[in-house]
């Protein structure tokens, strides 16, 4: 039997303690990927887990948190030394470890949080929804059914933002429709001021009833119909307050006409108290014609 010299002997024994002093390392630190830090001959310093792109050419570390991974990557001939579990090590001793130790990216790292969907819309709408700052409205009459006479006014609703675009909202829109009943000391130019409220409607404005540019709301005539009724004056004045929700309310006001401009139309209301020709399909108002006295005008 061949013994050894006292240097060599002292060689094994540190060769041996080298390695025992490595399996130790990895040993207690569990077969999961872990974290180590990576010294190189050049001096940069890197950190992470080692990824499953790690060769025995080239380690590969990845950083990871809660969706971000940053990867780099080193020649295992430029590290000089690694730190792991504690303990300083070199390349070549790290190396198969560093085989075990790759790993994938895990599963769950990009995935989204959980966000109630209903949270969400109405945080997006928050946030994407300018603020209304006025309110203008445009109101003609109208026709919307098969018979002859107009049935109401079509009112377009615009609720404006700062730089004048028409946000859609959700709300209550209340009119009131303001006019003048002439007499026969009045019928042609009235002195008093004996404006009265002729009409009045309410109706819920939703976010739906917006196309790109504004709401189209139909008030149609219930009380009074100036078709039929020439005691009212030809001009009128239409109010309108739009509650917004979470808004506020907002005023806005325009001047209105109560009957289409038909010349021969007043003609035959002069002759024959009448504006439609006989045969004129007319709708059936609950109100009957009231003239001030046979020989009455236009009210106009």
């Amino acid at each position: 039997m061949r013994f050894l010299d006292g240097r060599a002997a002292r060689m094994v024994g540190r060769s041996i303690g080298l390695i025992v002093c490595a399996v130790h390392i990895f040993a207690t630190s569990g077969a999961g990927a872990e974290r180590v830090v990576v010294h190189t001959r050049q001096g940069r310093i890197l950190t992470g887990e080692v990824d499953a792109q790690t060769s025995r050419s080239r380690l590969w570390l990845r950083l990871t948190e809660p969706n971000i991974v940053v990867l780099s990557q080193v020649d295992w001939g430029d590290v000089a030394r690694v730190e792991a579990n504690g303990h300083r090590i070199s390349a070549e001793e790290f190396l198969p470890e560093a085989e075990r130790q790759k790993s994938l990216v895990l599963a769950g790292v990009f995935a989204k949080p959980r966000i109630d969907p209903a949270e969400s819309g109405a945080a997006d709408l928050k946030r994407t929804t300018p603020r209304v700052r006025a309110l203008r409205i445009e109101a003609e009459l109208a026709n919307w059914d098969g018979d002859a006479e107009v049935d109401g006014f079509e009112v377009r609703v615009y609720p404006l933002a700062a730089d004048r675009s028409v946000v859609p909202v959700a709300g209550m829109l209340r009119a009131q429709l303001f006019g003048q009943n002439i007499t026969p000391d009045q019928m042609f130019e009235p002195m008093r001021g004996d404006y009265d409220r002729l009409e009045q409607w309410s109706q819920r404005v939703s976010v739906d009833d917006f196309s790109a540019h504004e709401a189209v709301i139909r008030l149609p005539f219930r009380s009074i119909h100036p078709e039929f009724e020439v005691d009212v004056r030809n001009n009128g004045q239409l109010n309108a307050s739009l509650s917004v929700d979470g808004h506020g309310v907002y005023d806005a006001t325009v001047p209105v006409t109560m009957r289409t401009y038909s010349p021969i139309r007043e003609r035959l209301q002069q002759t024959r108290r009448d504006r439609f020709f006989p045969g004129e399909r007319t709708g059936v108002f609950a109100k009957p014609f009231l003239g001030i006295f046979p020989g009455d005008v236009t009210g106009r």
